[in-house]
């Protein structure tokens, strides 16, 4: 498995806290990351580093999508993604901003994988036990009501 850019910084920034990198979900993107963390105070702060104010929410995204590349260190490839987004070299004071806001939010990270999504339809299934193959089918499962005939 692939492990994201997002673990893998996690690993690097708070390795003093072991395992913390190995409960966040590998395949977990921006979109899911953001419901368990507050990502407006680090694009706040990444603002400074970037030409445009869209660009620091764009950084953080590419952190949070992107896999880390096979034989590459975190700062490797996040040097390579700041480089790709702006075409210059990214400031060693960039990684100190990160640094510290993995630390501050390491308790929230280290709870990313109970964060709760609501379902709006479909059936919610706990556990499932079959002697043969179950498959799941998505859908809106709402039960009506038969017509009556006269």
């Amino acid at each position: 498995m692939m492990t994201s850019l997002f673990a893998a910084l996690t690993s690097f920034f708070l390795a003093h806290k072991g395992d913390i990198a190995a409960k966040i979900a590998a395949s977990a993107g921006y979109d899911l990351l953001k419901k368990g963390l507050n990502f407006k105070p680090l694009i706040q702060k990444l603002k400074g580093f970037f030409q445009k104010e869209s660009d620091s929410e764009n950084f953080v995204r590419s952190i949070c999508d992107s896999t880390l590349p096979k034989d590459s260190n975190a700062v490797d490839a996040l040097e390579q993604n700041y480089r790709q987004l702006t075409g210059s070299s990214m400031p060693e004071e960039l990684l100190r901003v990160l640094r510290e806001w993995f630390e501050e939010n390491q308790d929230a990270i280290a709870q990313i994988n109970s964060v709760h999504i609501e379902q709006s339809s479909g059936i919610a299934v706990g556990v499932q036990n079959a002697k043969g193959n179950i498959i799941n089918v998505t859908g809106d499962y709402n039960i009506h009501e038969p017509k009556k005939e006269n």
